[in-house]
């Protein structure tokens, strides 16, 4: 539709979220300004943990597969990053520092790991 020049909105609803989206300002999820920031955010860990690193851009991708073109706002880049952090600390059982988890990288938590579920069950069906 973008290489039509279709000019058009929709509304996209996905997980009780709402948002009209012009067709020919939509991007690709792999280059969409969150997905990139997330990404330059936990980019550090990649040196110190490869694997860590690795997981966690596969459970992004996944978050950003399954719930695009309704992300994210940019002010939760932070709190989504820290739930990758967990997220990936947890599933490798490694010793995490004692932080406190804020409720909205709680919430994410959750999120990333149905977003990972709901990923594995497409591509496997």
């Amino acid at each position: 539709m973008k290489y039509r020049q279709i000019d058009s909105h929709i509304e996209v609803e996905k997980f009780g979220k709402s948002k009209t989206h012009k067709l020919q300002q939509l991007q690709k999820p792999d280059v969409h300004p969150a997905y990139e920031k997330t990404l330059s955010v936990i980019q550090y860990i990649e040196q110190d943990n490869p694997t860590l690193y690795s997981l966690m851009t596969e459970l992004l991708y996944h978050f950003i597969y399954i719930r695009y073109p309704v992300l994210y706002p940019m002010e939760d880049i932070e709190s989504v990053a820290d739930a990758l952090i967990q997220i990936g600390t947890n599933n490798l059982s490694l010793t995490s520092e004692n932080k406190e988890v804020s409720s909205k990288t709680k919430d994410y938590m959750k999120m990333i790991k149905l977003c990972s579920e709901l990923f594995l069950t497409i591509r496997t069906e």
